[in-house]
């Protein structure tokens, strides 16, 4: 299966609510860019059907000021009986159920107010074409294609990826059919799904704190798990910049099984390209060799799950997995390197502000052997 898929989200107007949603932060906390970067008009992301194929799922930011309008507007199946709405409040988002009396008759329904009047069709649920996968999950805006194809060759290759999910948030420099079709190209993989989304990502957060405005990719990691990767073998949640390696050689899956939980944290280290002859545009994995003497694995970690062996309504964070019972467990040797200059320069160009001297680095020889594995 190789598709982009197209959610079917809610915009709010003027003329289908009595506001837009209201700022989520304190106006002294908030950057200058904030309003023009927070997204005031989703109502929902998008609508389908659960995996039991008869509950209707939404995804939506969190409602906040709009919950009191949106309870009390009409949500009826196709006879005219009301639907049950229920809300859980998650973090950075909320996740709506709808549920009928009579679910096996139910198709589509109305949703109304007095103000308008509309038929939604809520999407098929996908899970069928991602079970028993080991599937890779990412966001990407403009990242290279030539990067995305190297990211997925070498989880293909090293730890048995053969599913790739990614949520396109916005890319202007290719569209998600031609990323789509880079991946057709990498051997291993037999699922590929490109979700465009294209919603604003939100205002980041202050040093201080307050990470509360930025809902679409916790809105995506939601929407994958319940209309894609409830059924999956395995998930990977990585960023294209990032690339998990083992101490052993070992899959990452072969160390998920064994865990107790279903789910293992893999804590991550910051790898270089001390080549400073090579243009940025021409970068890529391989040109990052050196790690940084003697530094501890600071990276936020990612993780790696088995979606059918955890509570279906954990919520799956950038950085975690929760409420899990105590921290997500690390496995000795298990460790993500995080290339520097693998970015677009979207939030901040790292490979300028953060370039270690080359007398604090040293060559990464366990990176080395994995690059001379690929060929590379």
């Amino acid at each position: 299966m190789y598709t982009v898929y197209h959610p079917n989200p809610w915009k709010l107007t003027s003329d289908t609510a009595p506001e837009f949603r209201a700022p989520t932060r304190p106006v002294e906390f908030r950057q200058p860019d904030y309003m023009q970067k927070y997204d005031s008009d989703t109502l929902w992301y998008d609508v389908f059907f659960e995996n039991n194929g008869h509950d209707i799922q939404l995804i939506c930011p969190p409602l906040v000021n709009l919950k009191s309008w949106f309870c009390n507007t009409t949500m009826e199946d196709e006879s005219g009986r009301a639907l049950e709405k229920s809300i859980r409040h998650r973090w950075r988002l909320d996740h709506v159920t709808l549920k009928s009396a009579d679910a096996s008759t139910l198709s589509r329904f109305r949703f109304s107010t007095s103000q308008f009047d509309h038929t939604i069709t809520p999407g098929q649920n996908l899970a069928k074409a991602f079970r028993g996968r080991n599937c890779l999950l990412t966001k990407v805006k403009n990242d290279r294609l030539s990067w995305i194809r190297d990211w997925a060759s070498f989880y293909c290759r090293f730890h048995g990826v053969n599913a790739v999910l990614i949520y396109n948030n916005g890319s202007t420099e290719y569209t998600s059919q031609e990323l789509l079709d880079t991946l057709r190209n990498v051997d291993g993989l037999d699922v590929v799904v490109v979700v465009q989304w294209d919603f604003k990502f939100g205002p980041l957060g202050l040093k201080t704190g307050y990470w509360d405005s930025n809902f679409c990719e916790m809105a995506a990691l939601e929407h994958a798990r319940h209309l894609f990767l409830c059924n999956a073998d395995f998930v990977i949640s990585c960023d294209v910049d990032e690339l998990m390696i083992d101490a052993a050689g070992k899959s990452v899956f072969e160390h998920c099984r064994a865990s107790e939980g279903g789910h293992i944290s893999v804590p991550g280290r910051w790898v270089y390209c001390m080549a400073p002859d090579i243009a940025t545009n021409d970068l890529r994995h391989v040109d990052h060799r050196h790690v940084i003497k003697n530094q501890p694995l600071i990276c936020p970690p990612k993780w790696v799950v088995m979606p059918q062996k955890i509570d279906p309504w954990f919520q799956w964070d950038v950085h975690t997995i929760y409420p899990v019972s105590g921290p997500m467990p690390n496995v000795e040797g298990v460790e993500f390197r995080h290339f520097s200059g693998i970015n677009t320069g979207w939030m901040k160009n790292r490979r300028v502000l953060y370039h270690p001297s080359q007398s604090s680095v040293t060559e990464d020889s366990w990176l080395n052997v994995y690059y001379d594995a690929m060929g590379w």
